[in-house]
């Protein structure tokens, strides 16, 4: 069984799997270490992840700590298998590195290049879609086709 939490800026989002399948969830402005307990029905987790948006997240960590038996803090110095391309690597919003850590494993197939992109286009039909998603889209493709997706 394992943990993420997600602290964002206005919540914390906390998830239990077990299996590969979210099988408890919960979304709460303060997280307190009597929600941990209920979540993981009086269990420890094996592996633990918090991430934050907001910076520091001390907080969190030690109050997640006595609930797993490993704990792993998401930060720009995490390594990933995907190349962080930003002058200053820090700035990437950490949900956004997670999604792109793991959008291949979710969609294995490579999008991008059955589109054909053409003047803030994508593809064929007219949806138009801010430069910063089709920089994203870009390196997320880069990424799927130098390795492999199982």
């Amino acid at each position: 069984m394992n943990l993420i939490v997600d602290i964002g800026n206005t919540l914390v989002k906390l998830a239990v799997f077990d299996g590969g399948r979210i099988v408890a969830q919960r979304c709460v402005e303060r997280l307190h270490p009597s929600m941990l307990g209920e979540l993981l029905e009086g269990r420890r987790a094996a592996k633990a992840v918090v991430a934050s948006t907001r910076g520091e997240a001390d907080d969190v960590i030690e109050t997640v700590r006595p609930y797993a038996d490993y704990l792993l803090e998401f930060t720009s110095q995490t390594p990933v298998p995907v190349a962080n391309a930003y002058h200053t690597p820090e700035t990437l919003g950490r949900d956004r590195l997670a999604a792109a850590v793991g959008a291949p494993g979710l969609y294995p197939v490579n999008l991008i290049s059955m589109a054909k992109q053409k003047d803030g286009f994508l593809g064929e039909q007219a949806l138009v879609l801010p430069p910063a998603i089709v920089q994203r889209m870009k390196t997320a493709n880069g990424y799927m086709e130098q390795n492999t997706c199982i």
